[in-house]
């Protein structure tokens, strides 16, 4: 049976000069289009129940962009409980990854009662932020919760994250790890899970590896973009996107690229693996510590730069992954055109920053090749399964041994 939310193929295979790497993808990446003839509140109702992962994020970019092909405008109130559910999304997303696949990369056991403790403290924040349902309902007004609730549990999220992942407070980590030596201190101290994969990786010398020259996914003018995803061609564009006719990457890595700890660490490491395994500590780590100060960067909804053309909306946000961007095209009072651009695409483009990445690693034995991939697979984090083959060049063109 075919998955419905599809596969990434990602193969390589041992050329004379290195490797090479070709990534296919089944994923659907035209499944909104099914939005078409739909009213909006049905379209905001329905689209979240298609996506398993990141459900959180695909509401938000979807009643964005209704939103804005209608003229409505979010309230501040909203804005902030919005981009706080997202928030909390993310930091699970993370930790999924780190208490229960990092550790199977580190001959460790999975860290399974503590994320089922975070499932259950973000559920039970989930419910007290939107009690009623309604939050990412188009022209939603209000949004009340009881907020002495609200505070005591996410101090007690900020506990298990303190307990599960950093061994301090979020906020005392990043002050501690300002460069490579001290984020190697932290991980040779810590008894964490993911304290004990960058060990292994810092260890092995892996931390450079996988690196690539894909460009960072700019802030892409919303006209080019519109444009964009309504050309004729726009299904070539959501299945392989590229920004000025080159790929991109949009990641945990690329937003956090300025920060102090990531600037020294690619100054050294480039986008290698350290680099990237080290954005998402940082994701969990800045998201933490913003959302129990209250997140005030994000007390206002942002402004358009560019006036929207008549009855086109479109949504943007930080996903777990990456950049979401959903566009919406109505006819009235119902959807004509719905177009989702996912980071997965951008990150596992056959040309993107993945597939070159796996390309410049060292050409080993068929068992270290492999296990170096799945981490840097792993630390790109694809939103749907995977299956990695290697294969001999010469083998496939039935030559010789």
């Amino acid at each position: 049976m075919s998955d419905p939310a599809g596969r990434l193929k990602i193969q390589l295979r041992r050329g004379r000069e290195g490797l090479l790497c070709d990534i296919q993808s089944t994923r659907p990446v035209k499944a909104a289009a099914t939005f078409a003839g739909r009213s909006a509140s049905q379209t905001a109702a329905m689209l979240p129940m298609l996506y398993s992962i990141c459900a959180k994020a695909q509401a938000f970019a979807c009643v964005g962009a209704l939103e804005s092909a209608t003229g409505m405008h979010a309230p501040a109130s909203v804005w902030r409980m919005r981009h706080l559910t997202v928030k909390l999304e993310t930091i699970r997303e993370h930790l999924w990854r780190m208490l229960l696949d990092w550790p199977r990369m580190a001959d460790a056991t999975p860290e399974q009662d503590g994320m089922s403790a975070i499932l259950q403290r973000v559920s039970q924040l989930f419910a007290l932020i939107d009690p009623q349902g309604c939050l990412f309902r188009p022209g939603t007004r209000e949004a009340t919760c009881d907020e002495r609730a609200l505070s005591l549990a996410i101090a007690e999220l900020e506990v298990l994250v303190s307990e599960l992942v950093f061994g301090c407070p979020a906020d005392a980590w990043i002050h501690r790890t300002a460069d490579r030596s001290s984020l190697a201190a932290w991980a040779e101290g810590a008894v964490t899970r993911p304290a004990r994969l960058l060990r292994a990786v810092q260890r092995s010398d892996t931390a450079a590896v996988g690196q690539s020259d894909v460009a960072a996914l700019p802030e892409m003018d919303q006209g080019r973009l519109i444009e964009r995803l309504l050309t004729p061609d726009y299904e070539d564009f959501l299945a392989q996107p590229s920004w000025d006719e080159a790929p991109r990457e949009t990641s945990p890595f690329t937003r956090n690229r300025h920060t102090e700890l990531l600037q020294a660490l690619s100054g050294a490491l480039g986008n290698g693996l350290l680099p990237r395994l080290t954005a998402q500590l940082l994701d969990v780590a800045r998201l933490t510590a913003e959302i129990r100060q209250g997140q005030p960067r994000d007390a206002e909804p942002p402004t358009a730069s560019t006036v929207l053309p008549p009855s086109i909306g479109l949504g943007r946000v930080e996903a777990a992954r990456g950049r979401l961007v959903h566009l919406v095209r109505l006819d009235g009072a119902r959807v004509l055109d719905y177009r989702i651009l996912a980071p997965t695409e951008w990150n596992f483009h056959p040309r993107g920053s993945l597939a070159k990445g796996l390309a410049a690693l060292p050409v080993t034995d068929d068992r270290h090749v492999r296990h170096l991939a799945e981490l840097l697979i792993m630390a790109t984090d694809p939103c749907v399964a995977y299956d990695l083959s290697l294969a001999n060049v010469a083998a496939d063109a039935g030559a010789g041994p």
